[in-house]
């Protein structure tokens, strides 16, 4: 039997991950949140804990962790904190997405509805491809990527660790984007871009 999962991040995307647990068939504990204001409240019909304290008294033997943070660095920040603490990250795939069989999902990888990830793809772990986003073939993604709502990678398209691909951006098929760069959200990108860089526009050019 699957462990319950608590949620980290009573927000938006929080929300998001609790449709999609219940959608799986996944029981949620409820949710942790670092944000006095939030704590204690019910949120979609579910108690808001304090993090920290609940991060103290639940057992990873017990309890599974997954990632309600919107936040590119933030997530990544609490992730690799509650790996080194000994939580689990379970591998979020709405059923309305289509993965292909042959795709390598790691732990704590989110797929939300309506995306396609397409066969010889790679996401590593902490991903986050959003609503309605396509992952072509053979394309590679390094860990705590966010992909964005309705954002295109082409076939054989390597995403670095820790980058950010903005809402409806295209990314043409065999180029590279760096760590920890950012693609704006419509960009259409057509040379590879890269570590730490910024890009937007069509066609898609770097921010100084």
């Amino acid at each position: 039997m699957s462990q319950p999962v608590y949620i980290v991040g009573a927000g938006g995307h929080g929300k998001v991950v609790f449709d999609t647990l219940r959608n799986m068939g996944r029981a949620v504990a409820g949710f942790l949140d670092a944000a006095p204001d939030k704590v204690g409240r019910n949120y979609m019909g579910t108690k808001v804990h304090d993090q920290e304290t609940a991060l103290k008294s639940i057992s990873p033997a017990d309890y599974q962790l997954a990632n309600g943070i919107g936040s590119v660095s933030v997530r990544r920040r609490f992730y690799i904190e509650a790996r080194a603490m000994g939580f689990a990250f379970p591998r979020i795939v709405h059923p309305a997405a289509t993965v292909s069989d042959d795709a390598n999902l790691a732990q704590g990888v989110q797929i939300m509805a309506g995306c396609v990830v397409q066969p010889g793809t790679r996401i590593s772990e902490n991903c986050l491809i959003n609503t309605s986003a396509s992952i072509d073939h053979d394309c590679d993604l390094g860990a705590h990527v966010f992909v964005g709502p309705g954002a295109t990678l082409c076939g054989t398209v390597t995403v670095g660790t820790g980058s950010h691909v903005g809402t409806g951006a295209t990314i043409l098929e065999d180029l590279s984007i760096g760590e920890d760069a950012t693609v704006g959200g419509g960009a259409m990108v057509v040379k590879s871009v890269p570590d730490g860089v910024t890009v937007v526009g069509v066609p898609a050019r770097e921010v100084k």
